[in-house]
């Protein structure tokens, strides 16, 4: 709905996986053969993210960066429907 490249889809789609599992407590990830099907993703306020990497981490800066430059009307639009 907020992307129509399917570029754009699969770089956004990285951005939000890493940002996501990057702080999170427990990651279960459901998969169908070999795809993944799904995942589970939570964030507990007391308990330290079960994986973090710092690779992941400067790949979130820099899309954040690159959002709030290029996409900053889209981004809004995407942040107040989040919200």
């Amino acid at each position: 709905m907020y992307l129509k490249s399917p570029l754009m889809q699969r770089v956004y789609g990285r951005y939000f996986w890493y940002l996501e599992t990057n702080k999170a407590a427990h990651v279960i990830a459901a998969y169908e053969e070999d795809t993944l099907a799904g995942g589970l993703i939570a964030d507990m306020k007391g308990r330290k993210p079960q994986h973090y990497s710092r690779l992941k981490g400067a790949y979130v800066k820099f899309f954040d960066l690159l959002r709030r430059l290029f996409f900053k009307d889209s981004a809004g639009l995407y942040d107040s429907a989040d919200r």
